[in-house]
């Protein structure tokens, strides 16, 4: 029997790792999984961003099908400069700047940010990802949070 908590957990599972994946534009990319059917569609840059985005969520444990329906439009802001890494991290600070991400410590080298420390739950685990992508300049989250324990 499958259920709707399966279809959460495999897209925020594919999310995580679209986020992850310095390829594809994980902020463009809408998921939305249906019995264990993923469906990507949006915007991204290249082919090569369209098909590893499609791996990503074939990648992911309970999915049955992946249906890749991102469009692929050239991008003028590819080449828009590179933002140094210090400028990155003080701009991710910036943005994690609220009681729910106290305990997190970013890092940022080439363009990837990594995160560590604790969150509550996996809710706040997804938003300091994404929150951290959303970021311009960033390439690629490392997600290295630990879950707290129980009773804290």
């Amino acid at each position: 029997m499958w259920d709707t908590a399966s279809d959460i957990w495999i897209t925020s599972a594919t999310k995580m790792r679209l986020l992850a994946d310095s390829q594809t534009p994980a902020l463009d990319i809408n998921v939305d999984t249906s019995a264990g059917v993923v469906t990507l569609f949006g915007i991204v840059s290249s082919q090569q961003a369209k098909a590893a985005a499609a791996a990503d969520a074939r990648k992911v444990s309970g999915v049955k099908r992946v249906v890749n329906e991102l469009q692929v439009v050239a991008s003028a802001k590819q080449a828009a400069g590179k933002v140094r890494d210090e400028e990155l991290e003080r701009a991710v600070k910036q943005a994690f700047d609220t009681p729910a991400f106290k305990d997190i410590t970013v890092e940022v080298k080439n363009g990837v940010v990594r995160l560590t420390g604790t969150v509550p739950t996996g809710a706040p685990r997804l938003e300091a990802a994404v929150a951290a992508r959303a970021v311009p300049g960033v390439r690629a989250v490392e997600d290295d949070l630990r879950l707290e324990a129980a009773g804290h």
